[in-house]
């Protein structure tokens, strides 16, 4: 039943068109996607298109499939023949490696980590509720919104980001141990009042009028913002640095031909160019010169901390989010009550 679920994504990928190329001088290569990052592909993908043309003269029609990360992560593992896949948490890259779908290397550039961002939350119009910091999300009358853990990789990074708050001593009323950190958790967690599976889905949910808080991405945020909607964003002091990983699915990319196209779209992507796209689609570009030159887009965060801070990705699934997990049994306990 699991590999039928998953299945599903390649399912609707194919009737929708996306297996094949009318053009049989056109290579097709198929990419995976995390759902939070669509708005931003779907402006960086043309302009590689184009781009690998005039530099080769060869015809290449990426088609595109959008999900949440583990879901992505998993459809691939099940027999989703994506050629390359952009997920929110490395975890779901690492789980592809694991299974021999890609290979080692997925690293070597800007250790595999494509675009950055940060937690922040998004609230109504005016800030009715002032919210301003974590320990805000608390407060009488928040109605929060957050995508499930299980599903989202944003999920992943908005619950180790309010943990890692608590820990460094940036939630006020919350002990800076291990013990204070779930205890916050505990607390935002009764604060919720909808889970959906992706963090795209999440926004879409708030922007129809459910809740009145929402923690999601930084880029999420901006572009519902380019988009026209009117809720603000706020910026807490203290946040994970949200990095996003992209890899060559090897196996499926040798198989259909198309690593020499895998690997210079995965390298487009670090580009100048594609950073700059990047950026003004609301993520934070991993290039120093283009973070610069973007500077005045993104808030500065004083306490703006890397996931190493909480340790290894293996040791924080299994700490976090594993069956005896620190978010796993502030839910049990949360039901409970």
């Amino acid at each position: 039943m699991e590999k039928i679920k998953y299945l599903l994504v390649l399912i609707v990928f194919l009737i929708a068109g996306c297996g094949s190329s009318k053009n049989e001088d056109e290579k097709v290569l198929l990419f995976a996607g995390y759902s939070a990052a669509r708005e931003a592909f779907k402006k960086v993908i043309p302009v590689f298109e184009v781009d690998w043309f005039e530099k080769t003269g060869q015809r290449v029609q990426v088609k595109q499939s959008y999900s949440s990360s583990g879901t992505q992560s998993r459809a691939i593992v099940a027999g989703f023949e994506a050629d390359v896949a952009a997920l929110a948490v490395e975890v779901d890259i690492e789980r592809l490696v694991q299974e021999k779908l890609v290979l080692n290397k997925w690293k070597k550039n800007w250790g595999g980590m494509v675009t950055k961002s940060a937690v922040v939350f998004v609230v109504r119009q005016g800030n009715p509720l002032e919210i301003k910091q974590w320990s805000d999300l608390l407060n009488e009358g928040v109605e929060l919104l957050m995508p499930n853990p299980k599903t989202s990789g944003g999920a992943q990074w908005n619950v180790l980001s309010a943990y890692g708050a608590a820990l460094k001593g940036k939630v006020s009323g919350y002990a800076t141990t291990s013990e204070g950190g779930k205890d916050f958790l505990k607390d935002l967690i009764a604060q919720v009042t909808v889970m959906d599976k992706g963090a795209r889905e999440s926004i879409i949910n708030y922007e129809f009028g459910a809740g009145n808080v929402a923690v999601t991405y930084e880029s999420e945020a901006l572009v519902g913002r380019e988009k026209g909607e009117t809720y603000e964003v706020v910026v807490p002091s203290s946040s994970v640095i949200v990095e996003n990983p992209v890899a060559v699915v090897d196996v499926y990319a040798d198989k259909h031909g198309v690593r020499s196209i895998a690997d210079g779209f995965v390298q487009f992507l670090f580009s100048e160019k594609a950073q700059r796209l990047f950026a003004e689609t609301g993520f934070r570009p991993v290039r120093p010169e283009v973070e610069n030159e973007f500077k005045n887009q993104f808030p500065f965060i004083p306490d703006y901390w890397q996931i190493s801070y909480l340790g290894s990705w293996d040791k924080v699934m299994k700490g976090f989010f594993g069956t005896n997990g620190v978010y796993t049994l502030a839910v049990e306990e949360v039901r409970n009550k």
